[in-house]
This record gives C-alpha cells, sequence and structure tokens, in this order.
C-alpha cells in the first residue's frame, strides 16, 4: 500500500496559486520588468497573460492556448507561458505538445520546480517511468528538503515493481527526515511482499526503540512474528507487552499458546482460565480465542472439551452479563452439543442486548425450524423483518412457518416477498420456489404449482426436493401420473436411501392402481431413517392396505397416522367408513 509522507501535497495548489502569485508580480517575469520602466508593450503581454490563466480557469482552453501562444510570439523567453501552455494541453490529455512546452519553459528556466513537477506527471502520464524518476532525481538535487520529491518517486517505483530502489529512496529519505511512522510503515509492507521477514521487523523495531511505551508497535511486531512463523519472536515481543501492561489480553493469551501448539486442547483451556475469568480483560480477545474450540465441538463431539469450553463459558457469563456476544458464543456451543432449547435461550438473549447481528437471528430461526415450533418461528421472523427487511431468508422461513399452521394465503405473501429478494442467490431461489410449488398445491392453483417446480428444476434439475415434492403434488391431484413416475425415479437415482422417495413412488402407485407394488414402496419407506415417524406415510399405507381389503392392517395405519399429528377429521371418517374418501 502506498503511504503519504506528508499531507501538504503542493501539487494540488499549483493550479490556482500561480495565477495569484503572477498577478501580485512574484514571478521572474514580473519581477523583471520591475527593474527597468515598464514599456506599453509589456504592459500589454502582462494583459494578455492574465487573460490567457482566466480562460484557463474557467476551462475554456482553445482560447487560453491562443493567447498564451500570443504572448509567446511577443516574448520568446516567457518561460510562464510556456509552463501554462503546458499545463493547458496537460488538461486536454495532449501530452506531446505538453512536454514540448514544459521543456520549453525548463530551458529558459531550468531551476524552477514546479516546471520540473510538470514534466513529471506528463512522463509517468505517458508511462514513461524511466524519464519521470529522473525529473524526481533532478529535483532532489535542487532542493533535497521537499519531501513530496521522495514520496511520489517512492509511487513511481512501487508501481513499476522497482522494489529495492524504493526502498533505496526511503532509506534515503530516512537519513534526511529522521524516523518518520508511515515511511517505517512503508518499508515494512514493502519487504513483507518481497518475503524478506527479518528485514521487515527491523523497521517495526525502529518505532519500537523511538517509541518504547506504544503497545501498537509491539503488537504489530508480535501479530507478524506469528503470521512468518517465527513463534519464539512473537513470545519475546508479548513479554515486552507485558512488561508495560500485565493485563494486556491478547499478549497473556499469546503466551499461554505453548499447550495450543502442542496440540493440548483441554489443557490449553485450562491454562487461559485465569485469562479469561480476569474482569480487566476485555472480552472480545477471549471471545475470539474459543471461537474455534467451540467449532472443533461442532465438527467432532469431545466430552472433556466440551466440559472445558462450558466452564470458561460460564464464567464469562458471569463476569460480562451484559455483553451480547458472550451469549452468543454460549448459543453456538449449547447448539453444537444439540442442547438446542438452551441454545434458543442463548440466541433470545443475544438479540435482547444487541439485535443488530444477523447470524444470531439466522441461528435462532433454524432452531425453532429443525423443532418444527411454527408459531414461534412466524413471530421472531416477523421481529427480525423489522430490523433486516432486506433478508429474503427471513421471509422464506416465515413463508414456511405459516404453510405449517395451514396459513396458505400468508405463506404465498412471505415467499413471494422472498423470491424478489432472492436476487442473485440461487440456492435461496431454489428452495422459495420449490416451497412456493407446495403452497400453490395447497391453493389449488395447480398451474401455478407446476409452473413453480418447473422453475426450482431449471436452476437444479437433479434437486432430491424439488424432483420428490414436485412428483408428490402430481399423485395428490392424481395429475401427470407417468411424469410423476420420471420424476421420483430421478429423485431416487440421487438419495436412494430417502424414506420420501419410496413413499412418493408408493403413492404415485396407489393412485394408478397398483396396489401390491405401492404397499411394497410405502412397507420400504417406514424402514427407512424417519420414515416411521411421519403421519401421511403411515396414511397413505392405510389407504393401500384397505384397497387391498386388509381392514385391520388399514385401520392399525390410520390409527398411527392419528397419534402422529394427521388430519383428524380426514382420519375418523376413514377409520369410520372404512376406506379412502
Amino acid at each position: 500500500m502506498l503511504m503519504r509522507f506528508t499531507k501538504n501535497n503542493k501539487m494540488q495548489k499549483a493550479f490556482l496559486t500561480f495565477f495569484i502569485v503572477f498577478c501580485v508580480s512574484t514571478t521572474p517575469f514580473l519581477l523583471q520588468a520591475q527593474q527597468e520602466r515598464t514599456t506599453a508593450e509589456e504592459v500589454n503581454i502582462q494583459k494578455v497573460f492574465i487573460e490567457a490563466n482566466k480562460n484557463k480557469i474557467l476551462g475554456a482552453y482553445e482560447e487560453a492556448e491562443r493567447l498564451f501562444k500570443e504572448v509567446l510570439e511577443k516574448d520568446k523567453q516567457n518561460h510562464a507561458a510556456s509552463y501554462e501552455l503546458g499545463r493547458v494541453y496537460m488538461a486536454q490529455d495532449n501530452y506531446p505538445k505538453a512536454l514540448e512546452y514544459v521543456n520549453l519553459a525548463i530551458r529558459i528556466e531550468d531551476q524552477n520546480t514546479w516546471y520540473h513537477m510538470l514534466k513529471a506527471d506528463i512522463l509517468e502520464a505517458r508511462q514513461e517511468y524511466d524519464d519521470a524518476t529522473q525529473v524526481y532525481e533532478d529535483l532532489i538535487k535542487i532542493n533535497p528538503k521537499e519531501s513530496y520529491y521522495y514520496e511520489h518517486l517512492t509511487e513511481i517505483y512501487q508501481k513499476t515493481n522497482q522494489f529495492d530502489k524504493a526502498l533505496e529512496n526511503l532509506d534515503r529519505f530516512e537519513s534526511i527526515f529522521g524516523i518518520i511512522e508511515p515511511v517505517i510503515r512503508n518499508k515494512f509492507d514493502i519487504l513483507n511482499e518481497l518475503g524478506r521477514p527479518e528485514e521487515a521487523l527491523r523497521e517495526v523495531d525502529k518505532l519500537i526503540e523511538l517509541y518504547p511505551e506504544e503497545l501498537d508497535y509491539l503488537h504489530l511486531a508480535a501479530t507478524y512474528s506469528k503470521q512468518v512463523k517465527m513463534e519464539d519472536r512473537a513470545l519475546s515481543y508479548y513479554r515486552e507487552v507485558l512488561k508495560i501492561d500485565p493485563n494486556d489480553s491478547r499478549a497473556n493469551v499469546a503466551l499461554a499458546s505453548t499447550f495450543k501448539n502442542q496440540g493440548d486442547d483441554v489443557a490449553y483451556l485450562s491454562s487461559i482460565r485465569d485469562i479469561i475469568r480476569n474482569t480487566s480483560i476485555e472480552v472480545d480477545p477471549k471471545i475470539q480465542e474459543l471461537i474455534p474450540y467451540v467449532q472443533k465441538v461442532m465438527d467432532q463431539r469431545d466430552s472433556s472439551l466440551e466440559a472445558s469450553l462450558f466452564d470458561l463459558i460460564s464464567a464469562l457469563e458471569k463476569n460480562h452479563p451484559h455483553d451480547a456476544k458472550v451469549f452468543a458464543i454460549y448459543g453456538d456451543l449449547f447448539q453444537a452439543t444439540e442442547q438446542y432449547n438452551e441454545a434458543r435461550r442463548a440466541y433470545e438473549k443475544t438479540i435482547a442486548l444487541d439485535d443488530s447481528v444477523f447470524p444470531v437471528w439466522d441461528q435462532l430461526i433454524a432452531i425453532q425450524a429443525k423443532q418444527k415450533d411454527w408459531e414461534s418461528l412466524i413471530n421472531t421472523t416477523e421481529a427480525a423483518m423489522d430490523v433486516f427487511p432486506n433478508q429474503g431468508v427471513i421471509f422464506y422461513y416465515n413463508g414456511i412457518g405459516y404453510a405449517q399452521k395451514a396459513d396458505y394465503h400468508e405463506a404465498k405473501s412471505s415467499l413471494t416477498q422472498a423470491l424478489l429478494m432472492s436476487g442473485r442467490d440461487p440456492g435461496l431461489k431454489y428452495n422459495v420456489l420449490v416451497q412456493l410449488g407446495e403452497v400453490y398445491h395447497e391453493l389449488k392453483n395447480n398451474e401455478k404449482s407446476n409452473e413453480a417446480f418447473e422453475k426450482a428444476l431449471d436452476i437444479n434439475a437433479n434437486a432430491f426436493p424439488a424432483l420428490n415434492q414436485y412428483a408428490y403434488s402430481l399423485a395428490l391431484r392424481k395429475e401427470k401420473l407417468t411424469e410423476a413416475i420420471a420424476l421420483i425415479e430421478r429423485a431416487q437415482s440421487t438419495r436412494p436411501n430417502d424414506f420420501r422417495g419410496f413413499h412418493t413412488k408408493g403413492l404415485i402407485l396407489l393412485q394408478k392402481g397398483e396396489f401390491a407394488k405401492a404397499k411394497e414402496q410405502l412397507e420400504t419407506a417406514l424402514t427407512k431413517d424417519n420414515g416411521s415417524e411421519n403421519a401421511r406415510l403411515w396414511e397413505h399405507l392405510g389407504d393401500t392396505s384397505i384397497q387391498l381389503k386388509d381392514q385391520m392392517k388399514a385401520i392399525e395405519c390410520w390409527q398411527k397416522a392419528l397419534e402422529l399429528g394427521a388430519d383428524e377429521d380426514r382420519l375418523t371418517k376413514k377409520l369410520n367408513d372404512n376406506k379412502v374418501n
């Protein structure tokens, strides 16, 4: 990254100040005129020059060009007019002409630094970088105490990947102006980019030596040392930090990391217990240190690690009872250990303290959906809409909640809004379309239902949910059953052991009157994971059994469906009539 050495960018002021300077008679041209009696011709040249500058400032470049050339015709040694003509051509991107006139100005007055700086700008615009750097070298010879020259010369060297020359130039600057933080940081960045960590750290050490009480420089050196695998060097910097501030959280955590390096997670967490419980240490670095271990628990359950984390996070909650981030990580740990009710409470507390973090809402909503707590899901998503009105996933889950409550009109409204927001998120768009397909089916809008499923399959032609649900909806409507069979067989090729595939295929065969084959598919579905917990599956097996004249089996299946929450009115009628209604 390019670093500025000084805030005083003189080139930015040159455009306006030159005109003012000229008008108050401080240019070499006017100073010379004061040495002898001003002639009428000289006065006229001055008027033309001033008028040319006015036109230049107003952007009337053609008129400015004409007037400056008029000055030069009358006074061929007028270097100020040549310079200004160069600026006019530069403003119009006519670099050859701009270079021609600024060179003329320099030939007449070679000690004027503004002329050289304009030449450098023109050369840089023409990407003639070697010549531009030579101009700045010449400027440094004219005025070695002007920091801008070194600054811009470094920028050109970096732009052209001449990093060693950039470093040499920065060293030269430092020898004249002393140690300045932006210069040191620029050298540090270059050396890091070149893969020279020892030299990079030596630059930071200069700042540490100059400002021994400034912890930021020690932390910079320590963090960089860890980044480049110089662990011992990092620890030495952290020890220096603790000499200045014994409660510095980052340094304390870093020094406890020897157990971490050995891979003993439980021992490491035990070693930082006092740091975690120390109320004078900020909470953020403590949480950052614990997050990877919560992730480990998510990836692989470890009871000892879980116990250590619960102990530490419980201490955090006690010492920081009003910090939302503490409850957020607590929620993550409860979720990782499948304690979903506790996770919900932790996320709810997080939101009560700070409702501005979307991932916390997202986790809470996902748990409510997983637990099929549809009322809470609706309430939470509607509260989240007020805070994040542009998050389509919130409207998607709100639609799911209403659909599960059989409020299909509200479900359609939320899902339609989610679809509008899905934009460049094909995953969300796909899920919304599948859900819309189901909702339109329930609203008896078969055409819209099929259209939604087809659009979902346009996004992912072989995704199980769309294929299965499309086929299931067609089966329930006794519509396009041959097409439905093709859809479900495609779905089963992607998930051969999913009970829903066997269930849907069994329902299609039932609707086609192939009762024995249907029974075989439905009974297979019951043996798969979660199959025996599906009320509609038991109901359809009962429907198949009654068609096969197995009344006892049908009653048994329908009663099981009732226990699992199937529609009571529909099932009671089937039980009373002993037939599929």
